[in-house]
């Protein structure tokens, strides 16, 4: 009697309770993410991770068990991978197909694990006391007021996603929407969401992943309040400077930024810091550039040198660079270098014989034409 959809369901509810529990949070998450959306694996994993969704305490080893999982998700073909890497085996890109998706989403709105705002407004277990995950899946306009009213005293919310165009309405209540002292993750996606303030980030301090994206021009002069932050992404945003405290955020493991970002000196102090993309050399300090070669820790690096009309001391900017990268040989995996011929041709002669680490080498030149 039953359907071909209803047998469908109660074959997704058999594989659903078949799995352990660890994988369900995980599958379950992808409910945050809107229908037909490309996943980047790479990113989901650290989400995943700054949502304790992962076990264990040491960040590299559950990045690695992160992976473990989405494949296993894979192998069960709950997930869809998209793009595969050079490898042929790790999953750059996935999706999830459009029945699971809905089951998925079913299942975790009904135990409340992440609260949906949609055409139709929020999800049906909404209830502004037991938010714990907000996903902003499409076009608030008209209605961000209105949201904002109700989930301002939401104490509880553990991470926030923003898909979609959503406009600059959105971005005059950053203050009401980053209330929760317990939020873990930041998660904004989308080239039409406007200006976004983190403001007072002293509320917070407990946040470990930060994705901006839009029309936002600044982040906060008091950003070293953010310890717990390990991924600063505002490679999407307008943000041309930033703060001289993010030196002082001794736990960031990935910084990506836009191409011509000013940095301030002193990036050897971010020990911790393991990636970094994509700097343009020609608007830093020699100092700054002499720094890079204190990141003990770091694996990628992508950069952007533009000497005409930009550097002023092309030699010192040269040498400095050369010194740096030479140190940071013994340790990088992947190298990415752009820019003019006469800009990439001195890294050629560093390239070399290079040692074992590296595992990715780009040299690209841009035609000034």
């Amino acid at each position: 009697k039953d359907s071909p959809i209803d047998k469908m369901k109660r074959i997704l509810l058999l594989s659903y309770f078949d799995l352990p529990l660890h994988l369900k949070s995980c599958l379950s998450y992808l409910s945050v993410f809107p229908e037909d959306y490309l996943i980047d694996c790479r990113q989901l994993i650290l989400l995943w991770v700054a949502e304790a969704l992962i076990p264990g305490q040491n960040r590299e080893t559950m990045e690695q068990l992160g992976r473990s999982y989405l494949n296993d998700l894979v192998n069960r073909s709950l997930v869809q991978p998209v793009k595969v890497g050079a490898d042929g085996e790790t999953v750059k890109t996935c999706r999830v197909h459009d029945v699971i998706l809905e089951f998925i989403v079913s299942k975790a709105v009904e135990d409340n694990f992440v609260t949906i705002w949609n055409r139709n407004g929020f999800s049906d277990n909404y209830s502004s006391n037991k938010i714990r995950r907000l996903s902003i899946q499409e076009d608030i306009s008209g209605q961000a007021e209105e949201m904002t009213k109700t989930i301002k005293n939401a104490a509880h919310i553990r991470s926030i996603s923003i898909f979609g165009n959503n406009n600059s309405v959105l971005g005059k209540h950053a203050s009401e929407f980053l209330s929760s002292q317990v939020l873990r993750v930041l998660n904004i996606r989308g080239g039409g969401v406007g200006e976004f303030y983190l403001g007072h980030v002293k509320r917070i301090s407990q946040m470990k992943y930060c994705r901006l994206s839009g029309r936002t021009q600044e982040l906060p002069e008091d950003i070293e309040k953010l310890q717990h932050l390990e991924t600063l992404d505002i490679s999407n945003t307008r943000i041309r400077k930033l703060p001289a405290s993010i030196i002082q955020l001794q736990r960031l493991v990935r910084l990506r930024v836009e191409r011509d970002v000013q940095l301030p000196d002193g990036i050897g102090n971010l020990r911790a810091l393991e990636e970094l993309s994509t700097i343009e050399l020609g608007l830093q300090s020699v100092k700054f550039i002499q720094g890079l070669g204190d990141l003990i820790n770091l694996k990628v690096l992508e950069i952007f040198w533009r000497t005409v009309t930009v550097v002023r001391d092309v030699e010192g900017h040269k040498k400095a660079c050369i010194s740096s990268l030479t140190k940071l040989f013994t340790r990088l995996r992947q190298l990415s270098v752009q820019g003019w011929p006469e800009a990439t041709f001195p890294f050629m002669s560093i390239c070399v014989g290079t040692p074992r680490p590296l595992q990715r080498l780009s040299l690209c030149n841009w035609n000034k034409s």
